[in-house]
């Protein structure tokens, strides 16, 4: 019986093939329109269909649709490509017995509609390179300017006076170095540094390591120290 049928199949495929011109009902809700579509210089297809709809329901054109047609065993058969049309041509429309193809629109809601492939995200937009914030000036009372000792002398270089941290030997008699004369050369003996004037000291005693005390005199420890005012 599967083979009577398979052959009955294909000639009826055969014959749908050979269709130029149908007779077709078209059913959309309460309305039923009767046209013929197709064209006697080509071969019938789907196509046709769809463009005949388009043409008597223009409400229907952009919106998301598909056609059902009923079959021998009563059931609603969906036609989405040629083939199926065709197919769906070759059961309804037999010579000699039916010569109308019936099919039934049906419109699909739109969360049922293939939904639209989402475009492409849009490339991230680099963030800005930050701004390094302007330096903030450091707080607080401004430097205090070097000290100057009045009236002392520098012994090698002769600045006078001395701007600047003084060194007085603790040793040698009167002898007095600028900062810059003081760095440049590993002294002989003891040197004190002296930041401020007001700070010198009144009296310099040195007891050597072989007992040997020595010493400037008082008047030379004070601001009459140095190369001049002696």
């Amino acid at each position: 019986s599967e083979d009577i049928h398979s052959k009955t199949n294909k000639q009826t495929n055969k014959q749908s093939s050979k269709m130029n011109q149908i007779t077709v009902k078209i059913f959309y809700e309460d309305e039923v329109r009767r046209v013929q579509i197709g064209d006697q210089n080509s071969e019938l297809t789907f196509t046709h269909l769809e463009s005949t709809v388009d043409a008597i329901f223009p409400a229907l054109r952009n919106l998301p649709r598909t056609f059902l047609w009923k079959d021998e065993d009563g059931d609603m058969i969906t036609v989405t490509t040629n083939t199926e049309f065709l197919d769906a041509v070759a059961c309804m429309v037999v010579p000699g017995q039916t010569s109308v193809a019936k099919f039934h629109i049906k419109v699909l809601d739109e969360a049922k509609a293939p939904a639209p492939a989402p475009a492409p995200a849009p490339a991230p937009t680099p963030a800005p390179a930050p701004v390094p914030a302007p330096p903030v000036a450091a707080s607080g009372p401004p430097p205090a300017p070097p000290a100057v000792h009045a009236g002392v002398e520098c012994d090698e270089c002769g600045v006078f006076p001395i701007v600047g941290p003084r060194f007085k030997c603790t040793v040698r008699d009167d002898f007095d170095l600028c900062a810059s004369c003081e760095s440049r050369q590993e002294q002989p003996f003891a040197m004190v540094k002296i930041y401020d004037p007001m700070h010198h000291p009144a009296m310099l005693v040195v007891v050597q390591q072989d007992g040997t005390v020595r010493g400037p005199r008082a008047g030379d420890c004070g601001r009459g120290g140095g190369g001049r005012g002696r």
